[in-house]
């Protein structure tokens, strides 16, 4: 046991002499800076974690597309329910968070058919600072899937106190929430999360990018997490270039200031391969030269790189991960129906008005209408999207009898579920009498 312990400080030693000086210099953008240890951990964690499995009907369909010169480009940003200017980090290095977070609300997606946004404020709040370091020093898969295996849950991030909120905390400072702050119901329950590698190291370029397709044609967001010791030269990528440029990753010695991002597709329709690409989201916000947050990464790049830090313990530049969630089945929500007054009332039109909160499915609505509660006419169905607030909705009535009561209400429906807003009534105006029979007298 004491050889050991004095093996591990030995090798913590090394690592340290190993981390170059512009460890310690400011990037524009937040980035993560492990120590020693914290990079020493890291990697044993990727070469440790569980492979992730390969489908081998994809296998053979992205073999047969390849050898035939076929396209097979895929998305799955349409998955995703975000707004790029609050996808954010500020000044924090938590995006380890925000790409996990990004892999789940895939995955919910997928498996339930709800698409909605979970919080990063609650990680970042609830993180054990006592026992681990705070979010916003970093961290990578094996930890993410660990944190969220004790919460069992996520949140919305609608719920009270869930919305981002914090900046640059690492250590030695007070969170900007407190852990109870953060609402927690309504909540997604999780079955299961767990760490998992793609295989892209020592297995050659097309193996590795086909690896990395394959995962994505599972309808799985990859992770991943890339080191350089510059970190100037992706953030002039980032400013300079718009969504369009690919950027290709340096292989640099010394590498361990690290970021992650979310990769949600490809694109491997250009007849050149070298233009091919990997589809990545950020979490720099949105600048006017990257409205949707987004950036272009070399499919065919070096998936080998890596650097030594001491005998036995390499550092992989590129690395490539995903996580495999499992939600249970859960019911979908109902839309939020509110049926609200009528207004611009005539003797023979009204505009009805109303709220709805589609709750994160593509939502429709539509007024039913009548002289009665079986009402018998309704407008024409509407779309009110599929985001998580609350939409005004209206539509307008014509034709109407003069002097007349009317009864109405709200209706909103998705793929599964319907529901009715309260009953509701107005009273057209009484109708001028026509000129003819003020001409008579009567």
């Amino acid at each position: 046991m004491k050889r050991k312990r004095l093996f591990f400080l030995c090798l913590l030693l090394a690592v340290s002499l190993f981390i170059p000086e512009n460890a310690i210099s400011q990037e524009r953008y937040p980035v993560m800076r492990p120590d020693a240890e914290t990079l020493l951990k890291w990697i044993k964690d990727y070469e440790t974690a569980p492979k992730a499995p390969l489908d081998d009907q994809i296998h053979q369909r992205l073999m047969q597309a390849a050898e035939q010169n076929v396209a097979t480009s895929r998305s799955l940003l349409s998955y995703l329910q975000y707004a790029p200017d609050e996808r954010n980090q500020r000044s924090c290095g938590n995006c380890w968070v925000w790409t996990g977070t990004g892999i789940m609300e895939i995955a919910l997606t997928v498996q339930n058919g709800i698409k909605n946004r979970f919080s990063i404020q609650f990680p970042n709040s609830c993180y054990d600072e006592s026992a681990y370091f705070y979010a916003c020093c970093g961290g990578d898969t094996t930890e993410y899937a660990r944190w969220y295996r004790s919460k069992g849950y996520a949140v919305p991030w609608s719920n009270a106190n869930a919305d981002w909120r914090d900046s640059g905390c690492c250590s030695g400072c007070t969170k900007t929430l407190s852990c109870n702050s953060i609402g927690t119901s309504p909540r997604y329950p999780l079955t299961s999360i767990t760490a998992q590698t793609i295989s892209t190291t020592g297995v050659g370029q097309a193996a590795a990018v086909a690896n990395i397709k394959n995962i994505i044609n599972q309808n799985k967001g990859v992770w991943y997490g890339f080191y350089l010791n510059d970190f100037n030269l992706f953030d002039d990528f980032w400013d300079d270039q718009n969504e369009s440029a690919i950027w290709e990753p340096p292989c640099q010695t010394g590498a361990n200031l690290g970021h992650a991002v979310l990769i949600v597709g490809y694109d491997d329709s250009d007849p050149n391969p070298a233009n091919h690409y990997w589809i990545a989201l950020n979490s720099w916000g949105a600048p006017a030269n990257r409205p949707n947050g987004l950036f272009r990464l070399k499919m065919y790049m070096n998936y080998d790189c890596s650097w030594v830090i001491v005998p036995g313990y390499n550092m992989y530049n590129n690395q490539f991960s995903t996580l495999n969630v499992s939600f249970p089945y859960i019911p979908p929500p109902v839309p939020g129906v509110t049926t609200g007054s009528a207004i611009n009332v005539t003797s023979d039109s009204a505009k009805l008005n109303g709220t709805i909160n589609p709750n994160g499915l593509a939502t429709t609505y539509y007024f039913q209408w009548g002289k009665t509660t079986a009402y018998g006419d309704e407008t024409s169905a509407q779309s009110a999207g599929s985001g998580t607030g609350n939409v005004a909705v209206s539509a307008d009535l014509t034709g109407l009898s003069h002097n007349t009561t009317y009864h109405y209400r709200l209706v909103a429906y998705n793929f599964s579920q319907t529901a009715y807003g309260a009953d509701m009534t107005f009273k057209t105006k009484a109708g001028g009498l026509p000129w003819m029979m003020l001409l008579l007298g009567n």
